[in-house]
């Protein structure tokens, strides 16, 4: 891997939002070792031409592949098999991180062998301008751990076992052989769940750097929009549980 971190940013007609999201990844001091990799999802608006515009400045670290709409699972599928980081995130178009706190984290992932980082984070209501943090500090920051000692403490880090807290080994993530659903909202819970179910090795990173935009109605996590799309919801969940079914060979605690 010729990088320590790749960033997969699903794009879908995120012109008012993706360049505080890039800019938020462009520290100069660690710029070398990521990878910015967005994935335009068939947008019909200036997310192409914004996201062009940085690779004419920044040259091959920040790269776009312009690709058919097909949902954000399609473009995270896309994404994994294109990037060249030893570790690899997630990060939707309008969310961004905490710029001062990537060269430690990159520090800590150039000097790691494990499957799963879990990071704090923080969400951010656009309604009132509140943060929240939610941290993994405990007595097994920065040790390397197995699942059953994570489901030990689980209700402490519950929030960030998800899509917002995680951080998967680009090879371990590619072993799993998954392929997200496409087409559907909530396929970052199959993300967050199933390569989980096969890791052996995780190591909690008190740093806070995923920051989470919400209170917006348009999200998809909004309770009205939901509703609207319980049926996607279902067919995620029957998925993770038909994975589990099927393979036999993960364990039951996992």
């Amino acid at each position: 891997m010729s990088k320590i971190l790749s960033f997969i940013i699903p794009a879908y007609n995120a012109e008012n939002y993706i360049g505080k999201c890039v800019d938020s990844l462009l520290g100069q001091k660690c710029f070398e070792d990521i990878e910015i990799l967005v994935v335009n999802d068939g947008s019909t608006d200036n997310t192409e031409k914004i996201i062009n515009s940085y690779v004419e400045k920044y040259g091959t670290n920040i790269r776009i592949l312009n690709k058919k709409n097909g949902g954000h699972g399609s473009a995270i599928n896309l994404g994994v098999q294109n990037i060249v980081g030893k570790y690899f995130r997630v990060i939707d178009a309008d969310d961004w991180i905490i710029s001062e706190n990537l060269p430690g984290i990159l520090e800590i992932l150039k000097n790691s062998n494990v499957n799963v980082i879990i990071n704090d984070f923080h969400t951010y209501n656009i309604r009132n301008g509140v943060y929240q943090l939610y941290s993994v500090k405990s007595e097994n920051d920065l040790k390397e751990i197995n699942l059953a000692k994570l489901m030990s403490i689980y209700k402490n880090v519950a929030r960030n076992c998800s899509f917002h807290g995680i951080c998967f080994s680009t090879d371990f993530y590619l072993s799993t052989k998954l392929t997200l659903t496409e087409k559907v909202f909530y396929d970052d819970n199959e993300f967050a769940i199933i390569p989980m179910l096969t890791a052996k090795s995780i190591k909690l990173l008190p740093i806070s750097f995923y920051q989470y935009r919400i209170g917006d109605s348009n999200q998809s996590v909004a309770f009205h929009n939901q509703i609207e799309r319980i049926n996607d919801l279902e067919i995620v969940t029957k998925r993770i549980i038909c994975y589990v079914k099927e393979n036999n060979s993960i364990n039951k605690n996992n």
